[in-house]
């Protein structure tokens, strides 16, 4: 994903649990943040909450694997904009990307 939104035109970063995410959106302020509901560390929905919290919070992209219906409201009702299962579909990952940047 990160490869696709850079050929997009994104400074897209990676992060490996949700330590990173958390330091990296406190580190460079990005408008948008994509994630997965299953990273290592804590539960996604309290991922997309606490970085909701922030003075400046970046909209919120759930890329998962999880088809639930209750999983996707619960990453709704945390704070998530827009949800993609996986595997995404690149043209739509960078369309939302770009649409939740500018919304």
């Amino acid at each position: 994903l990160t490869a696709v939104l850079r050929l997009n035109g994104c400074d897209a970063r990676e992060a490996r649990n949700t330590g990173d995410v958390v330091r990296a959106v406190n580190e460079t302020r990005p408008a948008v943040l994509v994630v997965d509901l299953d990273m290592p560390g804590e539960d996604g929905c309290a991922l997309i909450r606490r970085v909701r919290r922030l003075p400046t919070p970046p909209a919120v992209l759930v890329v998962t694997g999880h088809t639930a219906q209750g999983v996707r409201l619960a990453a709704t009702q945390a704070g998530a904009s827009a949800y993609l299962l996986k595997p995404a579909d690149p043209v739509e990952l960078a369309r939302l990307v770009g649409q939740l940047c500018r919304a």
